[in-house]
């Protein structure tokens, strides 16, 4: 809650700049020049969960124009934004946009709906789609504009970055990373403690809080806990799976506990693990250039090919699910036949389902139920 509060702090007292970006821009740089940030995609996140996206999706078509196949996600936050209702009202107007291309292009148009609407500068970061690892042409066109998106912030709002605050949040970013692969590591463990749905809500602070002193005592703490407890997510017999693409959020609850109900265990994701950063206290720049665009959603599908392959030895895992989210065509990573190429090269069964991150009207229980049956199938008769 203290992300929450923060900004309400903020908002009172106004002496920081509110910026609302993207969940993937550089939030140590933004955070060196004492920015109190805010991620639309978060709040978006929080009324699929809460099963709110319908009040606001035909409101922001309607009134803006843009397609109803936009971004479930963008839909539904500018949609509580234009009727003033939910979390969004309390929150400060923002002072400043901050975006990064890396996830997609929607971000950019999502955040630019609030720089026209309030009037405030919009800067951003143009990262190149479907990269190959240690591009250092990329690279280096990243950090030049990671210097001109300071530069620009401080000249438009005659501030300074401050090297010691940066270099605190920096150690923190670092320190939370850490933390958090640990507790990803812990699920390579058979009974696993977590699964996907756990690791989902677990993973909020290192998404709005990344380089807080708060968070990394969270994930300390939740690292203790899970070890000290054993925990277990499932006491039987698991089959161990991996969970592609964006959760379903309406649906986490209902998903946990069908996968329960068949000693199914997602014991590791995509999603979940692309908070876990590898950033260089001695080489920031170019550590925090190479983090953010390095994302697996932007890498090309022979970079996502051996990111899966190591995942699938590394967790022991039997098979696969694909979500098709029908609004993020960025997140679905079987378009192009990486299941057929998966199941050729290592023999990992796998689903494709469609449905999507927001618009749960788009999931049929039905059919996701009989989908998983069968991929549960596949791997009895792999295993016989």
């Amino acid at each position: 809650m203290c992300y929450y509060q923060k900004n309400k702090k903020t908002k009172q007292t106004k002496k920081r700049l509110n910026c609302f970006a993207s969940s993937m821009s550089p939030a140590e740089l933004l955070k060196g020049l004492n920015l109190q940030l805010f991620y639309p995609e978060n709040h978006a996140a929080i009324i699929g969960i809460k099963r709110e996206e319908h009040k606001f999706i035909n409101k922001t078509s309607t009134i803006t124009g843009y397609n109803e196949n936009c971004c479930s996600y963008m839909l539904s936050d500018i949609g509580a934004n234009i009727q003033n209702k939910y979390l969004i009202n309390e929150w400060q107007a923002p002072d400043l946009i901050v975006y990064n291309t890396n996830q997609c292009i929607e971000i950019k148009h999502w955040l630019l709906y609030y720089a026209e609407k309030y009037k405030v500068p919009a800067f951003g970061i143009e990262t190149p789609h479907c990269i190959e690892k240690n591009n250092t042409t990329v690279i280096e066109s990243i950090k030049k504009q990671q210097n001109k998106l300071i530069k620009s912030i401080e000249n438009h709002f005659d501030i300074q970055f401050d090297k010691q605050l940066f270099q605190e949040v920096l150690k923190n970013s670092i320190e939370i990373s850490k933390y958090w692969q640990k507790i990803h590591e812990l699920t390579k463990n058979n009974p696993s403690p977590l699964n996907f749905f756990d690791l989902c809500i677990k993973m909020g602070p290192a998404v709005t809080q990344r380089g807080e002193k708060e968070t990394v005592q969270y994930y300390q703490k939740l690292l203790e806990e899970i070890q000290s407890k054993k925990i277990k997510a499932i006491n039987h017999k698991q089959y161990r799976l991996l969970w592609c693409g964006l959760p379903v959020w309406g649906r986490l609850r209902y998903m946990s506990n069908f996968f329960n109900s068949l000693n199914a265990c997602i014991v590791n994701s995509t999603y979940t693990s692309s908070w876990i950063f590898n950033m260089d206290i001695e080489d920031p720049l170019t550590s925090i250039a190479k983090t953010y665009t390095e994302l697996f959603i932007n890498l090309t599908e022979e970079e996502k090919f051996k990111y899966l392959s190591k995942m699938i030895q590394e967790w022991n895992i039997d098979g696969i699910l694909f979500h098709h989210s029908l609004s993020c065509k960025r997140n679905c990573d079987n378009i192009y036949g990486l299941s057929k190429k998966l199941k050729e090269t290592l023999n990992i069964p796998s689903i494709t389902f469609e449905a999507d991150h927001n618009i749960l009207k788009h999931f049929n229980k039905r059919h996701f139920t009989t989908s998983v049956e069968a991929l549960i199938d596949q791997i009895d008769k792999k295993k016989k």
